[in-house]
């Protein structure tokens, strides 16, 4: 399959999902519709290409964000969603359940809002948009307020999460599937989070001042105590832990989740060379991406969600964290196995297993995927070195 064939083949895939808001709906066929987290990671890959995208995403996120504290669906004043309603098919029907017990929008999600903020920077960034960023700056300050005061609630200076609503997702990070193997506590602090609140709350300082000449001296002091900590609490011996369970106790998980730390500078220097080591060990690596959990793990399964498969979005951040702390020829091997997995496959799908060096189908993998098709096609379009 030529360069060309490949990126066809991914716009054609992405049309599927974008709407005539200009946003991308997640996936199919059980996640036709707006996701807080998915939409602004396929906005923030393609913001290079088509930044509308992102201001489309961001404008619609806006209008969604929680103005009340409800336990039913989880908003909470200031958070972004989850999800919003769901177009049901027959492959969907298992998760009525939630539907009709959490009410939608639902807004479980850890690391939506803090994300949200980081795509607005990085709009300002490529666009000099300026105009548009006073528009949503109360929606940006009251993500803020709510990553600080509903996502801290314990003060401790890292974000957590814990369901109210018995039938809402347990975990509401990125891995947030029902098929999770560990048995965590909660309040569960889990590790990338902590970058993205980092990163989050040094681009909230640097847009007040860019935008209003607004110091915020609070968060400014909050930022540094926040990368401080995280890498005192969360070091283990050679890698970052998954999270912090309820009992403020590091996990030892070895997953690919430490490397999307990278992108977000919140890694102590002297760690980032141990990091990388670590997410090239045969374990976590393959020829195809790096995996989601370890194959020495005892709960790997080499074909199951959040179980060991390579999930594409997950290698795409993962790249734009090695690129931008120097470890090029790590972020082209990546690149190069998810161009070597696509055309193999002849789709780029939500996830894929490896075993014995081979791909092999993940049972629940949804195709197309946005984050899936747009990361690989921003790879393609964009020859960073």
């Amino acid at each position: 399959m030529t360069k060309y064939e490949m990126i066809e083949k991914l716009w054609s895939d992405l049309k599927k999902l974008k709407t005539p808001e200009g946003y991308f709906r997640a996936g199919l066929p059980r996640y036709n519709t707006l996701f807080g987290r998915d939409s602004l990671i396929a906005a923030w890959q393609l913001l290079k290409i088509d930044p509308m995208v992102a201001k489309n995403t961001l404008f619609a996120l806006a209008e969604l964000q929680g103005k009340k504290n409800r336990t039913k669906n989880e908003e909470e004043p200031g958070r972004i969603i989850h999800e919003t309603v769901e177009l049901w098919s027959k492959e969907g029907l298992k998760r009525l359940p939630a539907k009709i017990f959490c009410g939608y929008p639902y807004y479980g999600s850890i690391d939506s809002t803090p994300l949200f903020i980081i795509l607005a920077a990085f709009y300002l960034e490529k666009t000099g948009d300026e105009e548009f960023l006073r528009e949503i700056w109360p929606h940006i300050e009251k993500a803020v307020i709510w990553m600080r005061f509903y996502g801290d609630k314990d003060n401790d200076g890292f974000i957590e999460y814990k369901r109210k609503n018995p039938f809402g997702l347990y975990h509401q990070g990125w891995k947030d599937s029902f098929l999770f193997p560990h048995k965590i506590s909660s309040p569960v602090a889990v590790v990338e989070v902590q970058g993205y609140t980092y990163l989050a709350y040094k681009k909230y300082c640097e847009l007040s001042q860019k935008l209003f000449q607004k110091s915020q001296p609070h968060f400014e002091a909050l930022t540094q105590s926040l990368k401080e900590n995280f890498n005192k609490k969360f070091w283990i011996d050679d890698f970052f832990a998954f999270c912090l369970n309820g009992k403020k106790q590091p996990l030892k998980i070895y997953t690919s989740n430490p490397g999307q730390l990278l992108f977000t500078e919140i890694i102590d220097e002297s760690k980032l060379p141990i990091v990388v080591e670590r997410l090239t060990k045969d374990d976590l690596w393959t020829p195809y991406g790096i995996r989601t959990l370890s194959e020495k793990d005892p709960h790997f399964k080499a074909d199951l969600r959040v179980s060991g498969p390579v999930w594409p979005h997950d290698n795409w951040i993962i790249i734009q964290g090695l690129r931008k702390v120097g470890y090029f020829a790590f972020a082209e091997q990546i690149k190069a196995g998810l161009i070597k997995a696509f055309e193999e496959i002849g789709f780029m799908p939500e996830c894929f297993g490896i075993k014995n060096g081979k791909i092999i189908p993940e049972r629940n993998a949804c195709y197309p995927q946005a984050w899936a098709s747009a990361g690989l096609l921003s790879l393609l379009l964009n020859e960073e070195k």
